[in-house]
């Protein structure tokens, strides 16, 4: 698997034994048990640690990941190992309420952790750009049955939670939300569950 060489939380963890461990047999578990056949859904897939390890295990992914380094890590993990991920889609795009251009930047320290700045606004000095990203609609991208989303965006569960609500096109019978799930809203979280929306919290390891 390829990861960022420099300063990157993700990526160091990742060498370090895993990433993310709770959340990802949690995804394993749910997916291995469905009686369909099941699409992991990984938005912000960063690297692609949950990605590549749900894809080598058999199972349908479709990755979104903006930040093109992490892009370039995905397509090279996914062409280094074409016999276990040729069911592994990466997609580079960011997802919101509207199709629109903008621009990445990540801080310094952490240059896996791509954040999104559209319509003039600026980064902080401590930032460096990474390059160009879109934002596209997920029911512009998918149109049948996800089994399990992950989503890990920088904050912006609560936002992008908010767009989901409004998508008739896309069934989730799983939302789990990781470390920013003190993002979301209360009463966005009582919407989702109303909707039959299962949110669960999983800890870091």
């Amino acid at each position: 698997m390829y990861l960022i060489a420099g300063n990157d939380i993700v990526s160091s963890s990742i060498r370090g034994g895993g990433w993310e461990t709770s959340i990802h047999a949690a995804i394993l578990r749910i997916l291995r048990g469905s009686t369909s056949k099941p699409l992991f859904l990984d938005v912000g897939a960063n690297v692609g640690f949950h990605a590549v390890n749900v894809a080598a295990a058999g199972l349908k992914v479709l990755a979104i990941e903006a930040a093109p380094t992490n892009q370039a890590l995905l397509r090279a993990t996914r062409c280094a190992n074409q016999g276990l991920l040729g069911n592994l889609t990466i997609l580079a795009t960011a997802l919101g309420e509207q199709q629109q251009n903008c621009s990445m930047w990540a801080p310094m320290i952490n240059t896996g952790n791509g954040m999104m700045y559209c319509n003039g606004k600026q980064p902080r000095p401590d930032m460096v750009r990474l390059g160009d990203a879109s934002i596209k609609r997920l029911d512009d991208i998918v149109n049948g049955p996800v089994e399990v989303m992950k989503m890990d965006v920088e904050g912006f569960e609560g936002k992008f939670t908010m767009v989901m609500m409004m998508m008739m096109g896309v069934e989730v019978i799983l939302c789990i939300l990781p470390q920013n799930i003190g993002t979301v809203p209360a009463h966005t979280v009582q919407q989702l569950l109303s909707m039959q929306f299962d949110g669960r919290q999983a800890q870091h390891p």
